[in-house]
């Protein structure tokens, strides 16, 4: 069982590493923004941005799980590439769309609420994000295949190419515009430059160590785009009612008190949390890899589950309840004092966020091994609608300021959906064991 227990960590380890890059990435561009002239503003500008531009491509998302799931053989990854084509080439059009500024200051100001300046500023980030959409699908795509040939190891490298290309952005970007007020465009830039890369070396890993070994057909069988349609779309719009979530924990934060100073705070928030989420949301690939490779797997799985997640929250609370905290806020992430006491209490709410989101995801990777995706949506759909109530409803009867009712509101709304995943995993074991009974 111990040889189990490794064996899970050494294959989680690459995939953990590969998303914690991801996240190291956030704190990064908030510390160059809130480090250039006038940091408040663009801080917020930033977030609405970025927070915008993850809704326009959350279709896309899903595509890691779908390749490790599905791409058994050449023509499965075939069906995959065509639909990756057409699926971002129509974000991206989208993307455009939003981009233009009736309908995106419509969407920023007018539906969220967000003050008309920021909401400008937001709009020059959003538009230099184009190309985000269509980037990220195919680095997914092909981060899919490394993980199902048993590659996780390559998927790390190509995020660690992802990493330096923005980090050199940043670099360059400050050195060069940093006494400008420019600086919610050049995290933008950023991102763009970072996920272009990362898409160009995961293929360049893909074709060099995975390709040619592919097998022409294998026992599973093809995949029509019909059935993956079936297959994905309840899983997709899991992912584009979840990051939908960013910009309604924005219309709660804008409807709250100190809306312009905690839009601020909140990315820089959100970022940090990240830090410790991303190891929790990757856990998702392994149950897709390992569920089914035994019976008694699954178990073992959510045994490490509930260690690995226990860690992962007591991490997080000793660092925001401890000095460690105002250092990382105000040293690293460069908030000003004024906005950086606006942490403290949504950190002590967001305690319990690594825990709930690796339950959340193992349940989902389950899901995705099993071919039983529909259920994620009305977990998710469960998710979003106790957001909503809670963004809406805690501005008007509470003194909260924004950052509060945004981690209220997160952490109610990623209960309910672990609480509809659980009982859909009860009412499984229980039909399991009544048909077990009705046999005998």
């Amino acid at each position: 069982m111990r040889r189990t227990y490794v064996s899970i960590l050494l294959f989680w380890l690459p995939l953990a590493a590969m998303w914690l890059m991801m996240a190291v990435e956030q704190p990064a561009m908030n510390g160059v923004i809130a480090r250039m002239p006038q940091a408040k503003e663009n801080l917020a500008a930033f977030g609405i941005a970025f927070s915008l531009a993850l809704v326009v491509e959350s279709p896309i998302l899903q595509l890691l799980s779908a390749a490790t799931a599905l791409s058994t053989d050449r023509k499965n990854y075939g069906t995959l590439l065509r639909f990756t084509v057409v699926l971002s080439a129509a974000l991206t059009v989208l993307h455009v769309v939003v981009g233009t500024k009736p309908v995106f200051l419509f969407v920023s100001h007018d539906l969220l609420s967000v003050p008309l300046p920021i909401a400008e500023r937001a709009r020059s980030a959003f538009v230099t994000l184009f190309p985000f959409s269509m980037a990220v699908a195919f680095r997914r795509l092909w981060q899919g295949v490394l993980i199902k040939y048993d590659k996780p190891h390559l998927v790390t490298l190509s995020m660690v190419v992802r990493l330096v290309a923005t980090v050199a952005t940043l670099w360059v970007g400050f050195v060069l515009f940093k006494e400008t007020d420019s600086g919610h465009v050049l995290g933008a830039l950023a991102v763009v430059v970072g996920v272009v890369v990362g898409a160009v070396a995961a293929y360049l890993l893909f074709a060099s160590q995975v390709r040619s070994s592919m097998p022409a057909e294998s026992p599973a069988q093809p995949i029509t785009t019909r059935e993956l349609l079936r297959f994905y779309v309840p899983l997709a719009s899991t992912s584009v009612l979840l990051l939908a979530s960013r910009p309604l924990l924005t219309f709660g934060i804008a409807r709250a008190r100190q809306p312009v100073e905690a839009l601020a705070a909140w990315p820089v928030v959100q970022s940090y949390l990240f830090l410790f989420t991303s190891l929790s949301i990757s856990f998702q690939e392994v149950a897709v890899a390992w569920t089914g490779r035994s019976n008694e797997m699954e178990a073992t799985i959510r045994r490490f589950v509930a260690a690995a997640g226990t860690v992962l929250a007591v991490l997080f609370a000793v660092v925001a309840v401890t000095p460690a905290s105002r250092w990382w806020f105000v040293n690293v992430a460069g908030l000003p004092p004024d906005l950086a006491i606006l942490t403290v209490i949504p950190l002590y709410i967001l305690g319990l966020a690594p825990f709930l989101e690796m339950t959340k995801a193992t349940a989902r990777g389950v899901c995705v091994a099993r071919g039983t995706t529909t259920i994620l949506a009305g977990a998710v759909s469960t998710s979003t609608a106790i957001l909503l109530l809670s963004v809406s409803l805690l501005p008007l009867v509470t003194s909260w300021h924004g950052g509060i009712v945004a981690a209220v509101s997160y952490v109610a709304a990623l209960a309910g959906e672990n609480g509809v995943l659980f009982v859909y995993r009860v009412r499984v074991q229980l039909s399991a064991r009544g048909k077990i009974a009705g046999a005998r």
